[in-house]
């Protein structure tokens, strides 16, 4: 919220401050920024990131885990297969709780877990990044 405020003060109050999805690289374009998918080398200038990327969890087969309440997640995407490109079989509520199914697997930039849903027992794939350790 706060860079959000940041870059709207940065506007002169009267603008609509539009941010980049976590993650996405800015380039610079005719003294614009916009944000960009392409790869570091069509990438003309990248700006830095200030925020510290917190230290992944590691779960284990076995365990349960929760969505968690992040704003920026929500509804969390429930996929068929562990990539962005897959099939959203569901978007999942904070606090769903899911069963660790398999180790998890580096892909589109993201780790993923396969997992089932406690409740239903429907199984997929979700982004490491928005689990935490179930409340028990």
């Amino acid at each position: 919220m706060e860079r959000f405020l940041d870059v709207f003060a940065a506007q002169g109050n009267d603008g609509l401050a539009v941010m980049a999805p976590e993650g996405a690289r800015s380039v610079q374009v005719s003294g614009t920024t916009e944000a960009s998918d392409a790869t570091p080398e069509a990438s003309a200038t990248e700006a830095a990131t200030p925020e510290a990327t917190p230290a992944p969890v590691d779960f284990a087969v076995g365990d349960i885990v929760e969505v968690a309440d992040d704003p920026q997640s929500l509804p969390l995407n429930f996929r068929e297969e562990a990539t962005t490109g897959s099939e959203i079989i569901d978007e999942l509520d904070p606090g769903t709780r899911l069963e660790i199914t398999g180790e998890a697997i580096q892909a589109d930039g993201y780790r993923w877990y396969p997992v089932e849903v406690v409740e239903s027992g429907e199984t997929g794939f979700v982004v490491a990044d928005y689990l935490v350790a179930a409340a028990d």
